[in-house]
């Protein structure tokens, strides 16, 4: 007896392996019609013994026979609103199946008994109407708005489904509009709000229109234009369809409404390519019905449920058990035998069958009338750790991409901002900040200056270093953190010189980060601007290094706001020309511009670069121009204007964006008979310059390079490629000047790492743009003295004494002495310096000649 109850015990167990869906990258598998059979009820109480364990844990339904039901009552009963088979399952954490294909159909049937009183009387037309009928398609019309209506109102279970829908959605369109805007951040240069409003819309609009479609129905009807039974015709509106429905013969609606309700039920266990309970759900449904005789409900279900699948070819996530005194539901289809107790090798022998059809092969157990009273429990941890994995899927997808999200928008912190995956902006906050860590170290020690100024001091004057203080994780910096770290050494030295020699006013240097490229620089003078509308305090911006359209539209933005800006390195003459052509009045420049340059090199190439045989034609000079594929750097391209300018027969440029073309382009002008490459590109390129030049230019070829490869070679111990000359901003030698010492203890004190490659072009520049500052701050004090702290226009004061500073007699800078001519637009330091040096593993860096730049022309020696 003991072994006996065993065996009954494993019949459920085989019942549960039958429920129990397979892993994800399965395939569902066809299940089986099972009738349990036994005289006087045995097979209903056996069928009752077997399925009790799981009703409440899977979609499931009982329906007992009854005489007097038609087919179209059972399938009410079962998927209409309301229906057992789309009852919430306790303990499932899944939304219940939804039938909307199921409940259309059978509201077009129900149509037939919703005759209008006067409709014989006034219409003369048979009922349900003809499909022709002008007066039935408008009342079909009317009845579909209704019916919608009716499901989409209300509280209860239609708010319920709708909630569901939004559900459903939300974990798809949220995402992809986060996806959309991070795109637009990384791929374009799409600056500020816009990309996250377009990807809030394309969450917020999928979400809701994807929601309404399926409340509405929209997303599912399509079905019923590629099924087999009273087919929807192409372009046929919907009410047009449900008109023709309710006219269709008995026999067609009944496999049709069958046919849905199966649809519905594939779609609840479709793995749909989006997040979707069907994913989650561990279990089919399970439906226990008593065989009723020859013309009742339940056993035509079984006839028009075997014609359906036999015609369409389709399984079906349903497991039917039929309860009966004989087999006779399967008529003596092909089956496989057994009784309850043997049931597991019954299923064992129906897996193995081939080419499964179900249900023309279905399973027949006879039962008995000695069941086990013994309880038994399903094995539910696997079927809830598939919908808890569901959910954790779905939570991630939108917990992570909103945090994401609200890390980008808040995460960085106030006047921050995640754009290119840095936080750009203003702060001197580094935790928030993220700088690269190269360049962490020089911030802290401005901080660090920053912070000796007692809180409560009220004489304080704020200078804005505007620079990339981080860089993208998907691209590489080239030589950029190498000139910040001089700008960032050159400002402490000053600002720490400063500080300690006044005793009253005190300079604080804030950061603003403006990421790699300048890509955020515009964002970044914004916060600036308002910054500057509430601090009176503020006096200036140094840096802006790059001459890139980002740099143009910051000075733009700085000079709305009456900002005087100092720029380090950036040399191109287009640069401050930023209103209708005409140089920003608030723009001051620190090195010599491109134009120079141009000239400078134009000078040398006429009497020979040192290394070479003499005087070179301008024939023979090939110049390289960098192109950025976003055509938002300008210094190439400036630059080569200036070369044109003063050699009208310059043979023509030769563009490159990509280490490819430039090898292609370095191969082309030595297979001309080029003697001198003139390259006016980024330090990014220049490996691959200094590589092709080796392998197939003649050793005579020359090399010549704009200020731009500076930061690249300055600070190297051994040059390791082939000769080059460069021209430089400043003397790179160690001649002692004015700031020298000062810039080369602020170096000093950086990590070893950082210290090697700093520039101190930039260095020196930097320091003199405070330098500058400083001494504008002062004149304004002299000018206007006693004033309290918080009174003074700093910025205004600071720009009115920049304008002609030292005209007569010019600050000695660690750049050498400079000044800026009063009343001109055009502001940039004179006089200036360009520098001619040549770099090569045999003798390293070595000075060849210098120009002088002053108001009048270019003087060079």
């Amino acid at each position: 007896m003991a072994d006996f109850g065993r065996k009954q015990h494993r019949s459920r167990e085989a019942l549960e392996r039958l429920l129990r869906r397979p892993a994800f990258w399965r395939k569902d598998p066809p299940l089986p019609v099972v009738v349990v059979a036994g005289p006087d009820g045995a097979g209903t109480e056996a069928a009752r013994w077997l399925t009790e364990p799981f009703e409440e844990h899977l979609p499931f339904a009982r329906v007992p026979a009854s005489g007097d039901r038609t087919l179209r009552q059972l399938i009410e009963m079962l998927a209409d609103e309301g229906g057992r088979l789309g009852e919430p399952v306790s303990g499932s954490f899944l939304p219940a199946p939804r039938f909307p294909l199921v409940q259309f159909v059978l509201w077009a049937l129900a149509q037939r008994d919703r005759r209008p009183s006067d409709w014989g009387d006034t219409n003369g037309e048979p009922w349900p109407p003809d499909p022709r009928s002008g007066a039935g398609r408008k009342m079909f019309k009317d009845r579909l708005k209704e019916w919608r209506w009716d499901q989409a109102q209300g509280t209860g279970k239609a708010v319920l489904r709708s909630a569901d829908f939004f559900a459903r959605a939300a974990p798809t369109w949220v995402p992809a509009g986060i996806v959309i805007a991070l795109g637009a951040g990384w791929i374009t240069d799409v600056v500020g709000l816009v990309q996250w409003i377009a990807g809030a819309a394309v969450a917020v609009i999928g979400t809701v229109g994807q929601a309404w479609l399926s409340i509405r129905g929209s997303i599912f009807n399509r079905w019923f234009k590629r099924q087999p039974y009273i087919t929807r015709r192409p372009f046929e509106k919907l009410w047009a369809y449900g008109l023709r429905l309710a006219q269709a013969p008995e026999e067609d609606a009944e496999r049709l409404l069958v046919h849905a309700m199966f649809e519905d039920l594939r779609q609840a266990y479709r793995k749909w390519p989006i997040p979707w309970p069907s994913w989650g759900r561990g279990l089919y449904c399970l439906l226990v019905l008593e065989a009723g005789g020859p013309g009742s409900a339940n056993d035509r279900f079984l006839d028009v449920m075997k014609d359906v699948i036999n015609e369409t070819g389709r399984f079906v996530p349903l497991m039917v058990i039929v309860s009966a005194d004989q087999a006779d539901p399967l008529e003596r289809r092909p089956v496989v035998q057994g009784s309850v107790e043997s049931s597991e090798d019954v299923t064992a022998k129906w897996r193995r069958q081939r080419d499964l059809r179900v249900p023309s092969l279905g399973m027949v157990l006879r039962a008995t009338d000695d069941l086990p009273t013994a309880s038994y429990r399903p094995r539910l941890m696997p079927v809830r750790a598939r919908a808890w994995i569901y959910w954790a899927v779905v939570f991630s997808l939108m917990v992570a991409p909103l945090a994401y999200v609200r890390a980008a928008a808040l995460g960085c912190g106030a006047g921050l901002r995640e754009e290119f995956g840095q936080c750009v902006g203003l702060s001197d906050d580094l935790s928030r900040l993220r700088p690269d860590p190269l360049v962490r170290p020089a911030l802290e020690k401005i901080r660090e200056e920053n912070s000796r100024i007692p809180e409560d001091h009220e004489r304080i004057v704020t200078v804005f270093f505007m620079g990339p203080l981080t860089t993208n994780p998907r691209t590489k910096a080239g030589d950029q953190l190498n000139g910040v770290l001089g700008e960032l050494a050159g400002l402490h030295a000053r600002q720490r010189q400063y500080n300690r020699q006044s005793g009253d006013w005190q300079v604080r240097v804030e950061f603003v980060n403006v990421g790699q490229d300048f890509r955020s620089a515009s964002y970044a003078a914004e916060v600036v601007e308002e910054r500057a509308e509430n601090d009176r305090g503020v006096a200036a911006v140094i840096g802006l290094a790059w001459s890139r359209r980002e740099t143009q539209e910051a000075i733009r933005i700085l000079g709305r706001a009456q900002l005087p800006i100092l720029s380090t390195t950036n040399s191109a003459d287009g640069t401050p020309r930023v209103n209708g052509g005409r140089s920003s009045p608030y723009f001051f420049r620190m090195a010599a511009p491109n134009s120079a340059q141009a000239k400078a090199i134009r000078w040398w190439i006429s009497r020979g670069l040192p290394g070479g045989t003499g005087p070179v034609p301008v024939a023979k000079v090939a110049t390289l121009e960098q192109r950025s594929p976003d055509g938002k750097d300008i210094y190439s391209a400036d630059l080569i204007q200036g070369l044109r300018a003063e050699m009208p027969d310059l043979p023509a440029t030769l563009p490159f964006s990509t280490r490819t073309e430039l090898s292609s382009q370095v191969d082309a002008a030595c297979r001309s008979g080029a003697r001198i490459l003139v390259y006016t590109g980024r330090t990014t390129f220049l490996g691959t310059l200094l590589d092709d030049g080796e392998k197939v230019c003649d050793p005579s070829t020359q090399i010549l390079a704009g200020d731009e490869v500076t930061v690249a070679v300055a600070e190297l111990s051994r040059w390791p490629g082939p000769r080059m000359n460069f021209v430089s901003l400043t003397d790179i030698s160690s001649r002692v000047v004015p700031g020298n010492a000062a810039i080369d203890e602020a170096i000093g004190e950086l990590p070893e790492a950082a210290a090697s490659v700093t520039s101190r072009v930039h260095a020196r520049l930097a320091y003199d743009a405070l330098l500058a500052v400083t001494y504008a701050l002062d004149e304004l004090l002299r000018q206007q003295p006693g004033h309290p702290g918080g009174t003074l226009d700093v910025a205004a004061g600071v720009h009115y004494n920049l304008r002609g500073l030292r005209a007569g007699s010019p600050l000695s800078g660690a750049s050498g002495a400079f000044s800026f001519e009063p009343g001109a637009t055009d502001h940039t330091a004179t006089p200036r310096s360009l520098w001619l040096f040549s770099v090569s593993q045999a003798e390293g860096i070595r000075s060849h000649g210098r120009c002088t730049v002053t108001s009048a022309g270019v003087a060079c020696r």
